[in-house]
């Protein structure tokens, strides 16, 4: 990691990707983070920019498919690459498979799954035309296990885990590579 490397991070207001934004910040890197919260990115903006990175931040719900993909559209168009991109942006959800309903399951996958292609088609194109990049999707350990009152997210991590064993698939010889971190609870 150096200052010509850009590093893109979702759900970057909180948790796991504010913390990640402002230790990479030590690195001088260019970041392009994103969250919904203005107030609480540009709060993390600052942190990281107060430790020497360059820091691009975008207001942005990757929920909805358009802003996944501008998330990652106006990071290339700001730097000119990207060679990192952390999906990260993620929430639970609490209840019995009987007492899920289709709202929460759909808000459960549109996060957690649907999200994370949306960033990483948008990003493969110039990742690949530079023989190089890092895809690196944030599960859970809930992707590798099942815990009771948690189907929904169970499933979406399972399939987070899933998406990243087939991208890795997709990527060989490319230069570019797909890992996936399941952390426990934060």
């Amino acid at each position: 990691l150096n200052n010509e490397c850009v590093v893109a991070i979702t759900g970057a207001t909180s948790g796991i990707g504010a913390a990640l934004a402002v230790a990479l910040a030590e690195y001088n890197v260019r970041l392009a983070i994103c969250g919904r919260r203005k107030e609480r990115l540009h709060t993390i903006a600052e942190e990281a920019r107060a430790k020497g990175a360059t820091v691009l931040e975008l207001v942005a719900n990757v929920s909805v498919p358009r802003q996944a993909r501008g998330f990652v559209e106006q990071c290339i168009a700001h730097y000119g690459t990207i060679d990192v991109l952390v999906n990260n942006a993620g929430r639970g959800t609490y209840g019995s498979v009987e007492d899920t309903t289709q709202e929460m399951i759909d808000s459960m996958f549109t996060l957690n799954v649907f999200s994370l292609w949306h960033t990483t088609a948008a990003a493969l194109p110039v990742m690949k035309r530079n023989k190089k990049g890092q895809i690196i999707n944030i599960a859970s350990v809930a992707g590798k296990q099942g815990f009771p009152c948690n189907s929904a997210y169970v499933a979406a991590k399972h399939a987070v885990v899933g998406f990243t064993a087939a991208l890795r698939t997709e990527l060989v010889d490319t230069g570019v590579e797909a890992t996936v971190i399941c952390p426990a609870g934060v």
